[in-house]
């Protein structure tokens, strides 16, 4: 560019001067700018970073109430099973009853020295003369297995017909 004339080489200087000076001014607001923009960075870096820290220790309280959660639902299967049975046996109380006083009479025949009775076998009373003795022991009040000790003792030959026959169970 030529300038011919002092006052408009005077004139374009001053132009420039200013367009450099506005220059400068944008260039230290843009650096100001870029100075808070990095300290916004940094703190949205820490705020980030904390937020992951939460994350892993909720992460880490889930799995610990998950694991605490399960070992509750076992303990409490086993509970559950443990009260079906009680309930189970409450609900038939002469089954009880009935394998208390079976195992009793196995036990005094045992100390009577009489073998034991297989297991599963029905009971056939009626029609054999040991079966009838017990029936007339228990009508005279004596319990199934009073009865049965009571007639093994005192009526040992129509025991063994008894047993021979194999009709037999726990009486």
């Amino acid at each position: 560019m030529k300038i011919f004339n002092i006052g408009k080489a005077n004139a374009e200087l001053e132009r420039i001067q200013k367009e450099l000076e506005e220059a400068k001014a944008e260039n230290q607001s843009l650096k100001e700018n870029a100075s808070a923009i990095e300290k916004a960075a940094e703190a949205e870096k820490a705020r980030a970073d904390k937020a992951e820290a939460d994350a892993k220790e909720s992460q880490s309280r889930a799995e610990s109430a998950a694991k605490l959660l399960q070992d509750q639902a076992a303990k409490l299967a086993d509970f559950e099973a443990k009260l079906k049975a009680a309930n189970d046996t409450i609900s038939n109380p002469a089954g009880e009853i009935e394998t208390r006083a079976a195992a009793k009479a196995q036990a005094i025949m045992a100390s009577l020295g009489v073998p034991p009775v297989a297991a599963g076998a029905q009971p056939n009373l009626s029609g054999n003369k040991f079966g009838e003795l017990v029936k007339a022991q228990m009508a005279q009040g004596k319990s199934k297995g009073e009865a049965v000790a009571y007639c093994v003792k005192n009526h040992n030959a129509e025991y063994m017909e008894w047993r021979k026959s194999g009709n037999t169970a726990t009486l």
